[in-house]
């Protein structure tokens, strides 16, 4: 890592931290406790933004820590700081609340759920450049809680070695999530909600502009195929291939839910079997990284770059989140 002047930023560290060859995450604190204040820290990024993109290019992963971050609306403001475009989430693919301005709950399911690793909103066309996390509430000591990374690069060259075959299937063939959606509109899992439909026809028409498809079911429900969508890619920031996808998250949903409700398969159709998704699920919890969550930590991911997961908590436990198109 190049040099960086003395600032309100400097480098920390946490003793969760693996490098490959870049610490990742890579972790800024105050210079001193003069430093800590919200407005010291607004004004850190705006004027060492170069230096916190360099490290996030560089690992995938930045942990701000030690500011006095302390409430939504602190957090909306370190978003602002930024100057990054806001992507507007609109996926109903996970269930958010909005708090203030750009910044949304994580996910409102039960803090005992486990959520596997994913990159966000992959099951899209389109998905967010950045995802920042920001700790309102920290887990109890010795809860769990923590939001795991893992760097898609790394999760690439694992599975070229050990499972080829299965590799150049997702790269050639593509993915496709599959969601069995209820037919009320009341519900959070309904086609109506998800799609942001009333009719059939209407659903039909937005599950294909987002290149999506949709089945009616004899007993009432639908079936959403999203995709096919890329497995893997190019990631522009680090100049390398990455695993890039929602396999994690899909499979834990598999394993979590009632039978039938989540599903993938390759593009064409054909079932991923149960030696493959275990497979990815045990390469990412190898080289993973979960550190403890401290009230007012702010972690910035690089979408394209970092997987990201949840571990389950007992409560209280409270992430926020918001997004960046650039």
């Amino acid at each position: 890592m190049r040099g960086i002047p003395v600032g309100v930023l400097v480098e920390g560290h946490t003793p969760e931290q693996r490098s490959h060859p870049f610490r990742i995450p890579h972790v800024f604190v105050p210079f001193d406790s003069s430093c800590a204040a919200l407005s010291m820290l607004l004004e850190g990024i705006q004027s060492q933004k170069a230096d916190i993109e360099h490290a996030l290019h560089q690992s995938g992963a930045v942990l701000l820590r030690g500011f006095e971050v302390l409430t939504a609306s602190d957090f909306n403001d370190v978003l602002e700081a930024f100057g990054y475009d806001n992507f507007v989430y609109n996926g109903r693919g996970t269930v958010k609340k909005a708090i203030i301005g750009r910044v949304f709950t994580a996910n409102e399911k039960p803090v005992h759920l486990p959520i596997g690793f994913h990159n966000e909103m992959a099951y899209q066309l389109k998905t967010p450049s950045k995802v920042m996390f920001y700790c309102d509430i920290e887990p109890p000591e010795g809860a769990g809680g923590a939001t795991p990374i893992v760097q898609g690069h790394i999760v690439y060259q694992r599975l070229k070695k050990e499972m080829p075959e299965f590799l150049k299937m997702v790269e050639d063939k593509g993915l496709t999530y599959i969601r069995t959606l209820c037919n009320d509109p009341s519900a959070k899992n309904s086609w109506q909600e998800v799609l942001q439909a009333s009719t059939k026809e209407e659903a039909e028409k937005k599950a294909k502009e987002g290149n999506n498809r949709i089945e009616w079911n004899q007993n009432g429900t639908a079936s959403l195929f999203m995709g096919p969508r890329i497995g893997t890619k190019f990631c522009k920031s680090n100049g390398r291939k990455v695993w890039f996808n929602n396999i994690g998250s899909t499979y834990g949903l598999m394993l979590t839910s009632p039978p039938g409700e989540h599903g993938i398969s390759f593009g064409d159709g054909t079932p991923l079997n149960e030696e493959f998704l275990a497979a990815c699920k045990r390469i990412m919890e190898e080289e993973k990284v979960a550190f403890k969550w401290h009230k007012g930590d702010v972690l910035i991911i690089d979408n394209d770059a970092v997987l990201h997961a949840r571990e389950p908590s007992r409560p209280p436990r409270k992430i926020l989140s918001g997004l960046a198109a650039n």
